[in-house]
């Protein structure tokens, strides 16, 4: 693969990114552009160097796997287009601590989303209905987690192992 792989500068007229893409490659940070519509399963799996990313507006999914196992990743901010966020979308980020979630139309949570990673509190927007089976499960530093009264659903299993979560 192509393990040397440091930045790379998206191109403007790009609207599709095909699953695994730069799955494994040592990316540290990533901008996608609003042109980018459609992105694949596992796009950054594996980026061990990855730190930042940056989405922009007309994505309305985070798809499976996109950033699992990127350990050093410590800060995602989501558009307000986000309708879903995949399964194993975050799993294993542990250096995750925050991620900004939408105020718009975020409806559903995957399973495993945040599965063992660093989250320490999660604001969720009034858009939810759903948490997936095992959602966040092993998120030892999850201290806090607000549940809108929009929630119709949760899976088994999602908070599991939240050993600090009070609230």
């Amino acid at each position: 693969g192509c393990s040397a792989l440091v930045g790379i500068n998206i191109p403007m007229a790009l609207t599709k990114i095909g699953e695994s893409a730069f799955a494994g490659t040592a990316i540290e940070t990533a901008i996608l552009p609003n042109t980018v519509k459609e992105i694949g399963n596992s796009v950054f799996y594996l980026c061990d160097n990855l730190t930042d990313v940056t989405l922009h507006a007309n994505l309305t999914e985070i798809p499976g796997s996109m950033f699992s196992s990127c350990g050093k990743l410590t800060s995602v901010t989501l558009p307000a287009s986000i309708e879903y966020i995949g399964e194993n979308a975050f799993q294993g980020c542990e250096s995750l601590y925050t991620v900004n979630l939408p105020y718009g139309n975020l409806t559903s949570i995957g399973p495993r989303a945040f599965f063992e990673s660093g989250i320490s509190e999660m604001n969720l927007p009034s858009t939810i209905k759903s948490i997936g089976e095992e959602a966040f499960k092993r998120c030892s530093n999850m201290h806090k987690i607000n549940l809108p009264n929009s929630i119709e659903s949760i899976g088994p299993a999602a908070f599991v192992s939240c050993v600090s979560l009070e609230k």
